[in-house]
């Protein structure tokens, strides 16, 4: 469910600008490191 819904988000972020995508992506990476964030 979790990978789905990321490659659903994934998708959508191919329309935003490169450098905006690239912020959001970073985002979500330091997010996984850090699992205990709800």
């Amino acid at each position: 469910m979790k990978v789905e819904l990321r490659k659903s988000a994934i998708k959508d972020l191919e329309k935003i600008h490169p450098s905006i995508k690239q912020r959001i992506v970073l985002a979500l990476f330091s997010l996984e490191n850090f699992p205990n964030v709800p």
